[in-house]
C-alpha cells in the first residue's frame, strides 16, 4: 500500500508541495510581523491616549485584524482633536481674559521661577518698576532676567525680599511699606505648585500705598498735633494750681480741672451738666455762684474750707463772663487759694503793729531820759551816768531792731544778704562770740566741747558771728535762772554742726516748728522776756545762704538743743 501511494506522486507534484510550505511559512511569518506591527502602534496609541494596551490573550491576532482597533483608535484620535482644538480655543480667550486682566490690574505683578528669573510682568510692572531703572534702559523684555538684579539691585535684604520667604515657607507672604525710589508698596508674595504640591512659581504683587502712606502720615500729623493741643490744654489745666470751672450760658457746668475737682471733693463726671450753686455746700461760695446766675455777683468773693490737715485755708472765687455778640455763652469760675496773700496783709499788719511796739518801747525810755537829763539841773554825776547808760542802752536796742528790720526788708525783697565765704577756725570764732556773755553772764556756766580742734569752715566770718550771738543770747534770755548752755561741734561729712544747748524754759513742738518766722514769740503777753521776735529769722537766712541747715529739737521745761549745720573748708 505503501508503495501504490508513492507511486502516486510525482516528483513535480513534491516540489510544488515544498513550493507552497514555503510561500505559506512566508506569508505566516509576514502575517505576523504585520500583526505584530499592528498591535504594537495600536499598543503605542493606546498608550498615548492613557488607556490599557492589548495583550494577546485578551485579544488575539484574528480578531484583532477583524476588530480594526487602529480605525477605532484613529476615530477617538480626531475626536480628541477636535476636542482639543475647542479645548484650545477656551484657552486661548481665557488665556487672553487673563492676560487683559493681568494688563489692567492697578499693581505691578510679576511671576518668578523659584530663582528668581522672570517668567512674565504685566504692564503696570512696566511702567511702575522698571522704567526707573536706568541700567537697564532700552530693554522692553525683561523675561529670563533676575528680577533681584533689575529691581532690588541687592538694596534688599534676604530677610526682606518677599520671594525668599515664600521659598522657605511655602506659602503667601508679605512686606508692608517696602520702599522703592520715592515710592511705597506693599508686596505679597503667593505660591504656585504643581499637582505633586511642588512650588514651581511665585507671584509677587506690588501694591502702590505712596499716596495711602502719605496721607496716613499727613492724618497721623494732624492726630499728632490735635493731641499734643490737647494735651497742652490739658497739660495747663492740670498745672494750674487754681480750680476752673467753665460753665455754659444757663450756668451747667461743662468742664472742671483736677484743682477744682480736689477742692469741691467731687469730680467732673459727677458735675457735669448740674448748674453752678449745685456742686458744692459752701455756703459763702454756693450764695455767690447763686449770685452769679442771677447777674447781680460781685467781681470776687473769699470763703474759707478746711483742708484734711486741719488747716484753714482762704479761696477767692471770681468769674468772667464769654460773650459773643453782646449775648452770653458761658462762664469761667477761678477758685484761688489766695490764702499766702491774705497771711501777708495779716504779717504786714502785724509788721507794723509789732515795729511800732518794739520801737516805741526802747524810744520812750530815751526820749524819757534824755527829757530828764537835760531838764534837771541838780543830777549828781552817778546818776547823769546811769541815765547815760539807759539812753545808750535803748540806743543800741533800738539800731539792733533797726538792722534786723533792714535784713529781713532786703531778703524779701529778693536781695540775698552779703556772704563772702573764706577759711575760718571755729574755736577762735566760739570764743569770740562767747566773750563777751562771759562777762554779762555770772548766772550760767558756759562749755565748750569741740570733738576736733583747728577745724577750718567755708564761711562768711561776721555773718556766721552774729548766729552764734543771736543763738546764745536766746540760750541766756531764755535761762532766766541760769545753767549750763553747753556748745558742741562735730564733723558730720562736708559739713560741720555745731549743737547749742540750755536748760532754759524750753519749747513745744509746735512752738519749735514756728520759732524761725518773723515777730514770732511763744508767749506774747506782757511779761515776756524782751526781743524783736526777728533773730531766729535772722539765723536762718544766714545759715542756708551758706547751705546749711537750722533747727531745733525742743525740750518742754526742760530747754531746748538748737543744731546747725555749716560747709567744711576742703
Amino acid at each position: 500500500m505503501s508503495q501504490n501511494a508513492t507511486s502516486k506522486h510525482s516528483p513535480c507534484t513534491e516540489l510544488e508541495y515544498a513550493a507552497l510550505l514555503a510561500e505559506n511559512r512566508l506569508l505566516q511569518s509576514k502575517n505576523k510581523h504585520l500583526v505584530d506591527y499592528v498591535r504594537e502602534k495600536t499598543n503605542k496609541l493606546l498608550q498615548v491616549m492613557g488607556t490599557i494596551v492589548l495583550k494577546p490573550e485578551e485579544l488575539d491576532d484574528a480578531t484583532l485584524i477583524e476588530f480594526d482597533p487602529i480605525g477605532i483608535v484613529t476615530e477617538s484620535f480626531t475626536q480628541i482633536l477636535a476636542n482639543l482644538r475647542k479645548t484650545n480655543l477656551k484657552l486661548q480667550l481665557a488665556h487672553q481674559e487673563i492676560q487683559a486682566i493681568f494688563d489692567s490690574v492697578g499693581s505691578a505683578v510679576l511671576v518668578l521661577d523659584p530663582e528668581r528669573k522672570i517668567i512674565s510682568f504685566n504692564e503696570n510692572s512696566r511702567t511702575k518698576l522698571f522704567s526707573g531703572i536706568t541700567d537697564f534702559s532700552g530693554i522692553t523684555d525683561f523675561s529670563g532676567k533676575s528680577c533681584r538684579e533689575i529691581i532690588c539691585q541687592h538694596r534688599t535684604t534676604e530677610s526682606q525680599c518677599v520671594h525668599s520667604m515664600v521659598i522657605a515657607s511655602g506659602h503667601s507672604e508679605k512686606c508692608i511699606g517696602w520702599e522703592f525710589g520715592d515710592r511705597y508698596y506693599d508686596v505679597i508674595g503667593q505660591p504656585i505648585k504643581n499637582a505633586e504640591d511642588i512650588l514651581t512659581h511665585v507671584v509677587l504683587v506690588y501694591n502702590d500705598v505712596t499716596e495711602h502712606r502719605r496721607n496716613s502720615h499727613a492724618l497721623q500729623r494732624a492726630l499728632v498735633e490735635t493731641m499734643e493741643a490737647k494735651d497742652q490744654v490739658d497739660g495747663l489745666l492740670k498745672s494750674m494750681s487754681d480750680g476752673l470751672i467753665a460753665s455754659d450760658a444757663w450756668g451747667r457746668v461743662v468742664l472742671m480741672n483736677a484743682a477744682a475737682e480736689q477742692l469741691l471733693n467731687s469730680n467732673l463726671e459727677l458735675c457735669i451738666g448740674q448748674s453752678l450753686p449745685d456742686i458744692t455746700a459752701i455756703p459763702m461760695l454756693k450764695d455767690y455762684l447763686e449770685m452769679l446766675m442771677l447777674g447781680s455777683a460781685d467781681h470776687s468773693a473769699d470763703f474759707e474750707l478746711e483742708r484734711s490737715d486741719g488747716k484753714v485755708k482762704t479761696y477767692q472765687a471770681r468769674s468772667s463772663v464769654l460773650l459773643k455778640n453782646e449775648n452770653v455763652k458761658g462762664y469761667i469760675t477761678f477758685l484761688q487759694d489766695v490764702s499766702r496773700e491774705r497771711e501777708i496783709d495779716r504779717v504786714k499788719d502785724e509788721f507794723l503793729s509789732t515795729a511800732a511796739h518794739q520801737l516805741r518801747t526802747p524810744l520812750a525810755s530815751v526820749i524819757g531820759y534824755s527829757e530828764l537829763i537835760m531838764e534837771s539841773e541838780s543830777l549828781t554825776a552817778a546818776t547823769l551816768n546811769d541815765y547815760i547808760s539807759i539812753v545808750y542802752s535803748k540806743a543800741e536796742q533800738l539800731s539792733e531792731i533797726v538792722n534786723n528790720l533792714l535784713d529781713i526788708s532786703r531778703i524779701e525783697a529778693g536781695h540775698d544778704l552779703m556772704i563772702c565765704q573764706a577759711p575760718v577756725e571755729v574755736e577762735p570764732l566760739i570764743d569770740e562770740a562767747l566773750a563777751g556773755f562771759r562777762k554779762i553772764g555770772h548766772k550760767h556756766t558756759l562749755e565748750v566741747n569741740l570733738q576736733q580742734k583747728g577745724v577750718l569752715l567755708n564761711v562768711d566770718r561776721f555773718a556766721i558771728l552774729q548766729v552764734f550771738e543771736n543763738l546764745l543770747s536766746n540760750a541766756v534770755k531764755y535761762s532766766p535762772n541760769g545753767g549750763i548752755i553747753k556748745i558742741e561741734g562735730v564733723i558730720l561729712d562736708n559739713y560741720y554742726q555745731l549743737s547749742i544747748v540750755d536748760h532754759g524754759l524750753g519749747m513745744t513742738d509746735k512752738q519749735a516748728a514756728q520759732a524761725f518766722d518773723k515777730f514770732y514769740r511763744a508767749n506774747a503777753s506782757n511779761t515776756a522776756i524782751s526781743g524783736s521776735g526777728l533773730g531766729l529769722t535772722i539765723v536762718r537766712y544766714l545759715v542756708e545762704s551758706h547751705s546749711g541747715k537750722v533747727w531745733i529739737e525742743p525740750r518742754s521745761g526742760a530747754g531746748i538743743t538748737i543744731h546747725i549745720t555749716l560747709p567744711l573748708c576742703l
